[in-house]
């Protein structure tokens, strides 16, 4: 039997690998959803004017973006999608979100009211009351 003077503790090893995994993970993760972002904002639209346009602030909901060319088509993110899609896309996000979600329409300037029409009504559909749109502001 050893004699208690002779214990030491043995110091504690932490094992960084889980942690550094996660991290790598987390940069994985942002690098492609700022990937997807940038391609929804980057199509090109040419967004209406408004004299009362508000900064694009963060805020603690989901936010979906949908373009409107200015054909008429309409665009999940970047990719194209029908009425019906769009409106099972919706229904599908609002039930996967914990956070209320927010549609921003992205449309073309030339695109008539008859076009954005139906996207209001799929997402009044879809129980969304949180709808705006992105217009610029008039360079004075």
């Amino acid at each position: 039997m050893i004699p208690p003077t002779e214990l030491k503790p043995k110091p504690a090893k932490m094992n960084l690998t889980p942690m550094i995994d996660v991290v790598f993970l987390l940069i994985i993760f942002f690098v492609v959803s700022n990937t997807m972002m940038q391609r929804e904002r980057s199509m090109p639209i040419d967004l209406p004017s408004a004299a009362a346009a508000d900064d694009d602030t963060e805020s603690q909901t989901g936010k979906i973006i949908i373009n409107i060319d200015a054909a008429g088509k309409l665009y999940y993110g970047a990719a194209e999608v029908t009425g019906e899609e769009l409106k099972n896309t919706l229904q599908r996000e609002r039930q996967r979100s914990a956070l209320p979600l927010e549609v921003r329409i992205r449309c073309d300037r030339t695109v008539p009211y008859s076009r954005i029409e139906p996207v209001l009504t799929l997402c009044a559909e879809a129980q969304i009351a949180d709808i705006s749109f992105a217009v610029i502001s008039p360079q004075p």
